[in-house]
């Protein structure tokens, strides 16, 4: 059976200078999301990956850290398909 974690990572870059993050910290603990969520304030986790700290991007990553997938932009049924093929083991790896 497949075993998933998954982990949203939210990019704060653009926060204007009179927003703390304890109100960010607070909004979202309100909010109470099923998933863990990572707060990347000063961009680190974006840059790492490469990816855009302005767009949706969906990655896919094996246990041992082996990028298989990605998605990036507005979500289409091709991208989803693409994304829910690999993580069933019968689409082609990145």
């Amino acid at each position: 059976m497949l075993s998933l974690a998954m982990l949203g990572v939210g990019t704060v870059l653009a926060l204007p200078f009179f927003i703390s993050h304890a109100a960010v910290v607070g909004m979202l603990q309100r909010w109470n999301a099923d998933i863990p969520l990572l707060l990347d304030w000063k961009g680190m986790v974006v840059s790492a990956l490469g990816i855009a700290s302005n767009e949706v991007s969906v990655l896919v990553f094996s246990p041992s850290g082996e990028l298989l997938a990605s998605a990036t932009g507005a979500a289409s049924p091709g991208k989803a398909r693409a994304i829910v093929a690999v993580l069933s083991g019968t689409g082609a790896r990145r």
